[in-house]
């Protein structure tokens, strides 16, 4: 049953200084982002999980780790929120994205920036961390934990490639 089976998600819509007249759209934004996190989560667990893996750990982390890509990638296509399609400019006028996103079921993160054409800078920051917690490198050496600039189109096709 979903009451054996509990989490929070928690968000926010970005980093700065925002408009108290607009602060019903940032709640209402939230609490639909937190929506579609825990119908993420919920209904995968309904449809896609037998009774056995209902109660295995490892299954319900990855759901929420899924979860909470999802929250964060309403966040990014919502206009009002810092984050995404909503974020400042930088200082050439230009939209330029990044993401983080942590674990602490091992201990790993994945930070990932990224230019205006990058749709939801969280999957890339995504993609580095399940990189960095499942793949090993040569001589003991981490993969990144931070990827940036140029170095994002060719770690996108890395992983394609991959």
């Amino acid at each position: 049953e979903r009451k054996n089976i509990k989490f929070v998600l928690a968000a926010h819509v970005g980093a700065g200084m925002h408009s108290v007249s607009k602060e019903n759209q940032y709640l209402t934004t939230l609490s639909e982002s937190l929506k579609a996190g825990y119908y993420e989560f919920y209904n995968d667990i309904d449809q896609n999980l037998n009774d056995e893996s209902r109660t295995n750990c490892n299954e319900c982390h990855c759901k929420v780790f899924e979860s909470v890509v999802k929250t964060i990638m309403y966040l990014e296509d919502a206009p009002c929120t810092n984050a995404g399609t909503g974020s400042n400019l930088n200082i050439d006028g230009d939209l330029e994205f990044d993401a983080s996103i942590m674990d602490s079921f091992g201990n790993f993160g994945g930070v990932g920036s990224a230019p205006s054409d990058t749709l939801n800078p969280i999957q890339i920051a995504a993609l580095i961390l399940l990189q960095s917690k499942y793949q090993s490198l040569s001589c003991g050496r981490l993969p990144p934990l931070l990827i940036s600039g140029s170095g994002v189109p060719k770690f996108l096709k890395d992983q394609i490639l991959n």
